[in-house]
């Protein structure tokens, strides 16, 4: 059984700060066509000399402006808006430079290779032949790395890895989590969706009409089992199913129970067995 319990949480905080950064990306270029500080320096893969934030001064002095119903027509500020806009809707974003961000590097840089091992070699000890299950674990693995900005851990596809035990042995496989982003990205063969910092989304012709102008589905943050599902959890959005084998079945509802999207670490009740989640 699955109990919501309230739209509060990170979840819905994620999913918020979503909706803010798209209107806000649009207010930043409308009303703020001239910067004075580095903004931000994680967006790397926007085709732009400046991307910066306004200066103190300057928002001072547009409401002292304002107040006084003058503007001074040669203040930078003041001048090119609407370009401006026009400027930072077309601008040409390109995938994040894995080299420029620590978390696609080292022991975070992606793997793309997808193997099964039929027996590990146990290097100390023994594995107990009574010792059975499987562990799970899930985590960010770009296939392409995202348009603009990349925001560990919240961007990036979710891959799952599992070492099961059993009969004295330890066997180990990872599997992408096969979402429609995913498979569109695949097909087009590089990225179509910005990251968490700079929405970007795919046209109706690049992707079709269910996916064009959504958030890309990354269930990349936990892994849960509960009533015999194994599910790919992310942050306010659509579980995912797999099998014990690591195979996608697709985004999972609870049977029509779930409305919407869920947080990423619900709480399983060690006495009823029922599932806590925020929704």
């Amino acid at each position: 059984m699955i109990t919501p319990i309230c739209e509060i949480g990170v979840g819905i905080g994620i999913q918020r700060l979503r909706k803010f950064l798209t209107v806000n990306h649009i207010m930043m270029a409308t009303d703020y066509p001239h910067f004075d500080s580095d903004y931000p320096r994680s967006m790397s893969g926007i085709e732009s000399e400046k991307i910066r934030r306004p200066s103190k001064n300057v928002t001072d002095r547009r409401a002292a402006d304002r107040r006084s119903g003058e503007s001074d027509p040669g203040n930078d500020y003041y001048c090119n808006r609407k370009r401006s806009l026009i400027y930072f809707l077309i601008v040409e974003m390109k995938s994040v430079d894995p080299a420029s961000v620590a978390h696609l590097n080292g022991i975070f840089a992606p793997i793309q290779d997808e193997i099964a091992v039929g027996q590990l070699e146990v290097v100390q000890g023994a594995v107990p032949r009574e010792l059975t299950g499987v562990y799970l674990r899930n985590g960010p693995n770009c296939w392409f790395p995202p348009l603009g900005s990349y925001t560990y851990p919240l961007d990036g596809d979710g891959m799952l890895h599992a070492i099961e035990l059993a009969d004295g042995r330890a066997r180990y496989r990872n599997r992408y989590v096969r979402t429609p982003g995913l498979e569109a990205e695949e097909r087009a063969g590089r990225a179509l969706w910005g990251g968490l910092l700079t929405p970007v989304f795919p046209s109706k012709e690049e992707v079709g009409a269910e996916l064009a102008g959504q958030f890309k589905d990354l269930p990349d943050v936990s892994v849960i089992r509960h009533a015999g599902q194994y599910l790919a959890l992310a942050e306010s959005a659509r579980p995912f199913r797999v099998t014990r084998e690591l195979a996608s079945l697709g985004p999972w509802d609870f049977g029509g129970g779930l409305p919407d999207g869920i947080c990423a670490h619900p709480k399983i009740d060690p006495v009823t067995g029922e599932l806590y989640i925020v929704a």
